[in-house]
């Protein structure tokens, strides 16, 4: 399997708009768990995670999306995890759809992390 991830940050008004694209796993998820790290280190603490062009994500990168949501938390900040609908079926079948705020447009997202 090809593990390719692009991801793509832009900080805009203290939110990291992180986008991704391709397929995330256990080869590259390190790569993202780096990027939220290096963020919340410099003080950013609102993400939204646009997965819209995602079209793989295993359970290695779910679980390491739920520790960086924690660790998000303890700097009283947030995510939002746009995603699509194939994402959003791994989400509910591994039974973390509820742990996540989810949008389905990233304009969605952009006006859910302002609240």
């Amino acid at each position: 399997m090809d593990s390719d991830i692009e991801i793509l940050v832009e900080i805009v008004d203290t939110v990291a708009q992180v986008t991704l694209r391709g397929q995330v796993d256990f080869s590259n998820c390190h790569e993202l768990r780096q990027l939220i790290d290096d963020q919340l280190d410099a003080g950013v603490s609102k993400f939204i995670l646009d997965g819209k062009e995602l079209n793989f994500i295993d359970s290695s990168c779910l679980g390491m999306l739920v520790a960086a949501l924690r660790r998000i938390k303890e700097h009283q900040g947030r995510m939002i995890f746009v995603v699509n609908s194939h994402i959003e079926r791994v989400l509910t079948v591994s039974g973390l759809n509820s742990l996540f705020e989810v949008e389905h447009t990233f304009m969605a997202a952009v006006e859910g992390i302002k609240s």
